[in-house]
């Protein structure tokens, strides 16, 4: 109708959901069901969740503690719509007085589970020989596992050269890490890309062992006819 009032339209946004992330430290067992579907609810897709000293006092207890990450935590996260990945290592705050050798004997045949995705938690609690040896033990299998996923040998005396070597780097550039206090990380970048320009110097200088030598495919023929001076 002529002159009939228009009533105005308006344009309702309708707000974005929430943002998904990726949570890169949990405890999966300090959280109730409902805890972990509000987080999926707001955009949780992923998590990885850790060991900590769970109240073990001795080395089966921590067992059967990293027994119920790799089976109930990760069904319960994997429930609620959150992929679930799960740290295991022997905590600094209760370091069992018997079987530690034994778990980490055991440790590396967690990784046979797809979940078992890292190393943690680890560090140090109180300080000490005990706990720096523990601590040294794991990031050494850590560096390990690290050379041998990149298809790098860590047999023989080069192979343990190498993983003493990635140890060092890692402690270097945890130095540089704590002392970063830009926003985007810079310095740290930076000392990570020197020292690992540094280690392929090595391995370019010292990295082969003689079966690798022996390995190289030798020259053509043709190749070292024209090489050679020709004798009249």
């Amino acid at each position: 109708m002529r002159g009939a009032n228009r009533l105005p339209c308006y344009r309702h946004r309708v707000p974005p959901g929430p943002q998904p992330f990726v949570d890169l430290h949990l405890h999966a067992e300090g959280l109730s069901d409902a805890d972990l579907t509000t987080l999926s609810y707001f955009g949780l897709r992923g998590a990885v969740t850790c060991a900590n000293d769970a109240g073990a006092s001795t080395a089966e207890e921590l067992r059967r503690h990293w027994d119920g990450l790799v089976g109930l935590q990760v069904q319960r996260l994997e429930s609620a719509g959150i992929r679930a990945w799960v740290a295991l290592a022997v905590h600094p705050a209760r370091i069992p007085w018997h079987g530690v050798d034994d778990l980490l004997h055991r440790l590396p045949r967690y990784f046979d589970d797809p979940h078992v995705v890292a190393l943690g938690e680890l560090g140090l609690q109180q300080g000490g020989a005990r706990e720096e040896d523990l601590l040294a033990r794991q990031l050494e299998l850590s560096m390990r596992w690290t050379l041998q996923s990149a298809g790098i040998s860590t047999a023989g005396l080069l192979g343990r050269a190498r993983v003493q070597a990635l140890c060092l780097i890692y402690g270097l550039v945890l130095r540089a890490w704590e002392q970063d206090d830009s926003p985007d990380l810079d310095r740290t970048m930076k000392a990570l890309d020197q020292r690992l320009r540094q280690a392929e110097q090595w391995q370019n200088t010292f990295g082969r062992s003689r079966g690798e030598r022996r390995s190289e495919p030798p020259a053509e023929p043709a190749a070292q006819a024209e090489q050679e001076p020709t004798l009249h």
